[in-house]
């Protein structure tokens, strides 16, 4: 009951500010909050941040200030003065250039080069698993350690940060590529693309699709949360749609810049468009996870 009676207790906590967005995971709370004025921005947000010291006040609750920090997203440039800060309860919130969120490092550029690194490292240290087991073990038995130990570091949250660059992605790639060569017992500079092929393993490229167009699936049969359908805009045939390009049940919104282009609102309407229609017409989960993976198989 304590977990259940404290997401109770601190529920309305989102009803504090009419301008600031809460995400609210148990005791991990974060906020919110954009404008293109820089000096708006701080004033505003410092503003909030005393209306939710008094709330925490009211509730018998505190802050941990060292686990506290805030950062900036954007390309704009930014003063750099001493009056640049947020604070609480008159100390000062710590800036970082990056933080982890639900097991994802996010950057303030959003390059995702933090996240690609730490993955790195801990895929590295399975792949020396695989390496010292490589001649002891049958390759089934290699597979399976392949899907148990690598594999979900590569499919963790890879519909937000498989869109970075290919510069960014390629140390996990040759990762990847070294895991197929140690299963299939291969020479070290070996072709990989026929032993992903004779092994059914998807590479990250295919993988970051195919993670998007479960997304489009869940939204196009109502099994994502609600919070998460504004993602994705959806075509209403009913209505006129201004300067936007209609996919099917999706529309994909003008976009300027590259980072823009990358996300999940574009990326996700494109690849669905690519798919064949008898792929696009199942209804069951199960089923259209089994045909998309075999047609991305066949054509990685």
């Amino acid at each position: 009951m304590g977990p259940l009676l404290f997401l109770i207790y601190v529920n309305d906590m989102d009803n504090i500010s009419k301008i600031l967005q809460f995400i609210l995971f148990a005791d991990d709370t974060n906020i919110l909050y954009s404008n293109s004025d820089f000096r708006s921005l701080l004033e505003n947000v410092n503003l909030e941040l005393n209306s939710l010291s008094d709330w925490f006040k009211a509730n018998r609750l505190s802050i941990n200030l060292k686990k506290t920090h805030f950062i900036y997203f954007g390309y704009k440039s930014i003063p750099s003065d001493s009056e640049n800060k947020l604070q609480i309860d008159q100390e000062t919130i710590a800036e970082v250039d990056n933080t982890k969120f639900l097991g994802v490092f996010i950057d303030k550029k959003l390059t995702w080069v933090q996240h690609v690194n730490h993955t790195s490292l801990k895929i590295a240290k399975s792949l020396c698993v695989l390496s010292k087991l490589k001649y002891k073990l049958p390759k089934k038995c290699l597979l399976t350690l392949y899907y148990s130990l690598i594999y979900p570091h590569f499919n963790y949250c890879v519909a937000m940060w498989g869109s970075a660059a290919k510069t960014v992605l390629l140390k996990l790639q040759l990762l990847q590529k070294r895991a197929v060569r140690l299963i299939d017992h291969a020479a070290y500079l070996s072709h990989s693309d026929p032993i992903f092929k004779k092994l059914s393993i998807l590479k990250l490229s295919s993988l970051y699709k195919f993670s998007c167009l479960l997304f489009m699936f869940k939204l196009k049969n109502n099994q994502i949360p609600n919070s998460c359908k504004d993602l994705v805009l959806v075509n209403d045939s009913s209505s006129t749609v201004y300067s936007l390009r209609t996919i099917d049940n999706f529309v994909v919104p003008n976009h300027r810049t590259t980072l823009r282009s990358k996300c999940i609102k574009i990326q996700g309407p494109k690849f669905w468009k690519s798919l064949p229609d008898s792929i696009r017409a199942i209804n069951t989960l199960i089923a259209f996870k089994k045909q998309l993976k075999l047609s991305l198989d066949r054509t990685q």
